[in-house]
């Protein structure tokens, strides 16, 4: 075994670059090598299924599926369904790669999702159609959106279960009575 172990050290002092070919082949061995996928499925405005793996778009906050919105006309949106339908529309029929950063309360993985170089958690907020949630890293494309008047859910009153709505425009979380 000592023999083998010197026979080791004298390769990869002649062949420095074989050190991190092996390194990069055991990375890749334990975590996996993401090129993207095309095999998704969009559950709603920040959660997608990626290869089988439920995947909540991190530092994000959509309506659920099933939220009404109302504009200032009053007037009901669906806007769940509308958050899941840009979601889907940004990612297309591209390529997704989510970078994981962990799990959340409910066991999916959280994680930063791409489509090429587009942060499609950012590119949601940058849009209206998600907020910054549970960190502030995209809280200037929040603001952003609000001072555009970007067409979005940001803009609009988000009806919660039972008498409460969520005034975006207000503030990020401001809780007013019906």
């Amino acid at each position: 075994m000592i023999e083998m172990i010197k026979k080791f050290k004298n390769l990869i002092k002649e062949s420095p670059g074989l050190l991190v070919i092996i390194i990069f082949g055991a990375v890749v061995m334990k975590y996996g090598f993401n090129e993207g996928t095309e095999d998704y499925r969009v559950i709603d405005g920040d959660t997608i299924v990626l290869n089988g793996e439920k995947v909540r778009l991190n530092a994000i906050d959509a309506p659920e599926i099933k939220q009404i919105c109302r504009d200032y006309a009053d007037k009901e949106i669906e806007c769940g369904k509308i958050a899941k339908e840009k979601l889907r529309e940004i990612i297309g029929h591209n390529k997704v790669k989510c970078n994981i950063k962990g799990k959340d309360l409910y066991n999916r993985s959280l994680g930063y999702c791409y489509v090429g170089n587009i942060n499609i958690n950012k590119e949601m907020v940058r849009r209206g159609y998600a907020y910054a949630r549970y960190s502030k890293i995209f809280i200037n494309e929040e603001k952003e959106a609000k001072k555009k008047g970007v067409f979005g859910l940001v803009n609009l009153q988000i009806q919660q279960a039972g008498d409460k709505v969520v005034n975006l425009v207000k503030s990020r979380i401001e809780h007013i009575t019906n």
